[in-house]
C-alpha cells in the first residue's frame, strides 16, 4: 500500500470538520408570534403589525389583506391540516407603512378549511391561523 493511501483519510479528516461546522451553521428562522384574532375582517393586532381581510378568504377566488408594517411583508399560506406546498407572497406598497397582497387558497380535495397565514416582516414571523 502505497505512503499516500495511509495519509489520505488524515487529510480529508479535517475538510470534513471544516466543511461540518460550517453547513451547520445556517441562520435560524425567527420564532413565530401567534397573531390571536377572532375576526381578520375586524382587523388583528401583534406588537408593530396590523392586519385586516378586505373580503372573506374563500376557494379559489382572490381575497386582499392590508397590512400596517414598518417594512415589507411577505407572506406565506399552507393549510393547517394537510402538508403540502406553502404558496408566498410579496405585498406591495400603499404609502406610509401600508401594505396590501392579493391571496388566493388553493383548491384542495380535502374538506378542511384550516389555514394558516405567516408573515415576516421587520426581522419577524408572524402566524395567524383562520378559517375559510
Amino acid at each position: 500500500m502505497s505512503r499516500l493511501a495511509l495519509f489520505l483519510p488524515l487529510l480529508a479528516a479535517p475538510a470534513w470538520l471544516l466543511y461540518s461546522s460550517v453547513g451547520s451553521q445556517t441562520a435560524a428562522a425567527p420564532a413565530e408570534i401567534a397573531i390571536d384574532c377572532a375576526d381578520p375582517q375586524l382587523g388583528c393586532r401583534a406588537g408593530a403589525l396590523q392586519l385586516r381581510f378586505a373580503e372573506p378568504p374563500s376557494g379559489m377566488k382572490p381575497f386582499r389583506v392590508d397590512i400596517a408594517s414598518p417594512t415589507q411583508p411577505v407572506l406565506q399560506l399552507e393549510m393547517a391540516d394537510m402538508a403540502m406546498a406553502p404558496v408566498r407572497y410579496r405585498a406591495t406598497a400603499a404609502g406610509n407603512g401600508q401594505w396590501h397582497a392579493r391571496l388566493s387558497l388553493p383548491l384542495c380535495s380535502t374538506t378542511s378549511r384550516r389555514w394558516l397565514l405567516t408573515i415576516e416582516t421587520d426581522g419577524k414571523r408572524y402566524a395567524l391561523p383562520f378559517v375559510a
